[in-house]
């Protein structure tokens, strides 16, 4: 998947960031490196984006309400998540997404034992990497 196939996959103009040079400050705030292709994705692309395949809604970085940034913030202070852990979904069904910064794996994580399992390394991936979630969520063949 490259950057400028999110161009295509979104098309419209209400998908297009009017403001990239926002991306870059935001994520240094979430205190450890996104994953270059997800970067890539949120300097062209703005959310919420639901996928029906996935069944969760992609948040946005910066706009909207929750970010990533906002409930990353929110799961750090209420459940101990560590830096590398990163919220990149909206709460559905008692359960979020989860993306670990330096594996570049997504656990699907729920509120029913989900957290404690990826806390103590239990908690299989939902995805190998942010590259296979971003072709599942946005259903691209290769």
């Amino acid at each position: 998947m490259k950057p400028e196939d999110f161009d295509q996959i979104l098309g419209g103009p209400q998908f297009r960031r009017k403001n990239p040079e926002a991306i870059d400050s935001t994520a240094e705030a979430l205190g450890v490196s996104l994953p270059k292709l997800l970067v890539d994705f949120y300097k062209r692309s703005r959310g919420p984006i639901g996928s029906d395949v996935v069944g969760y809604q992609l948040l946005d970085l910066i706009e909207d309400n929750p970010t990533v940034l906002s409930l990353t913030v929110d799961c750090r202070k209420r459940f101990g998540f560590p830096l590398k852990w990163v919220v990149i979904s909206d709460l559905n069904a008692g359960a979020l997404l989860v993306l670990n910064c330096k594996s570049e794996r997504v656990y699907d994580v729920d509120f029913e034992g989900g957290v404690e399992r990826l806390k103590g390394g239990k908690l299989e991936s939902s995805w190998e990497s942010i590259e296979d979630f971003l072709t599942e969520f946005f259903q691209v063949r290769a």
